[in-house]
């Protein structure tokens, strides 16, 4: 009975062993998901019920609440909240990201010294190219974070400030409250882990 048995897996094996890499597997988990390419809603949990997102005036980088019954895709047309990530290399050679503004990529985020040289903030400026990062300062390090509710999950590390990773915290007295900063941390799992949302969901 055995050997009647072996034919079948033989026919599933070869099957299985034929299926295309290109063919997308629906089981795959969202850590698997690639980030760079991609364009995104970057959230945070303010409460049960809002959100707190990444936005431009374009000029400057802020933090905003929204209801999370609010739909994303509404918010990104009515907002500029939605960044492209790609992946580029260092001027070290180590492999990292860029975030542009997804309606206009000549729209660069950066992370950089607060005006007083006390803090590290965030920020975005106008480049010629939207295929080349004006500086090394326009590069961070991806880290990923295990999902949250099923939502991907990274942690932005800046590449010319080590240590320092994009924050949902304020800034200090100086600036507006909503003012995006990047905070020294002793690791990424200790930072800001940025929810990123399609803008469909």
């Amino acid at each position: 009975m055995k050997k009647y048995l072996l034919l079948p897996g033989i026919v599933f094996l070869f099957a299985a062993c034929s299926k295309s890499n290109n063919t997308p597997d629906p089981l795959t988990p969202e850590s698997q998901i690639p980030i760079a390419g991609k364009s995104w809603v970057f959230t945070v949990e303010a409460s049960a019920t809002r959100y707190t997102f990444i936005r431009t005036n374009l000029n400057n980088m802020f933090r905003k609440d929204v209801d999370k019954t609010y739909s994303l895709y509404e918010l990104s047309k009515d907002d500029n909240c939605e960044f492209y990530v790609s992946e580029t290399q260092a001027e070290n050679g180590d492999k990292c990201v860029t975030i542009q503004l997804a309606k206009n990529k000549n729209r660069w985020c950066f992370a950089g010294p607060s005006t007083n040289l006390q803090e590290m903030h965030m920020g975005i400026s106008n480049s010629g190219s939207i295929t080349i990062a004006p500086s090394d300062d326009y590069k961070f390090y991806l880290h990923r974070q295990p999902s949250v509710n099923g939502i991907i999950t990274a942690v932005f590390e800046s590449v010319t400030h080590p240590g320092y990773y994009m924050s949902a915290s304020p800034p200090g007295f100086n600036y507006a409250a909503n003012q995006m900063t990047f905070t020294k941390e002793i690791s990424p799992e200790k930072a800001t882990g940025w929810q990123c949302r399609t803008a469909s969901q």
